[in-house]
């Protein structure tokens, strides 16, 4: 991930490492409003696992976190844009168009079969290792544990120290 992180804008960079914090799928991603930066955190209201309250996910601050967000706040974008990533007329971005920016980044570091959903599947399985599956679930707004482990038991690795 470093080195698609190096090689990308820097707002593309921050979007990556956002996802990764956080993972948050790239459509929320991609709406994420200024005033969803709040005293309390960082508030995202997800599409696709929506319940019925409409109740939006709030990620605590941490150190890593607000510094992601500071340098995506700085990063080029039209100063009145309500975006946190928005284009240089402060639209948010399309899905077309990172599609499109995420592909050249690919191509420039030489990445063929890298997707950008692996990022969403990368820090499920990293929480899962550091906290365990209530975690990762609750990171993943899945509603069942199911969903979570399908993001994991594909790309978890067992790591195994050799004898000698």
């Amino acid at each position: 991930m470093k080195l698609v992180i190096d090689n990308a804008s820097q707002q593309l960079a921050c979007i990556i490492e956002l996802a990764y914090l956080t993972a948050i799928r790239k459509s929320d991603l991609l709406k994420i409003r200024l005033n969803d930066l709040q005293a309390d955190g960082l508030h995202v209201l997800p599409t696709k696992t929506q319940d019925s309250t409409g109740q939006s996910m709030v990620f605590s601050y941490t150190p890593r976190l607000r510094d992601v967000l500071n340098r995506s706040k700085k990063s080029r974008r039209r100063a009145s844009s309500m975006y946190l990533f928005a284009t240089r007329n402060g639209t948010p971005h399309t899905t077309s168009g990172f599609n499109s920016a995420w592909r050249r980044l690919k191509n420039k570091v030489c990445l063929s079969d890298v997707h950008f959903h692996d990022i969403r599947a990368k820090a499920l399985t990293d929480a899962k290792r550091k906290s365990g599956s209530d975690y990762a679930q609750a990171l993943g707004n899945h509603t069942s544990v199911e969903t979570t482990e399908s993001y994991i038991k594909t790309r978890e690795v067992n790591i195994v120290e050799p004898l000698y």
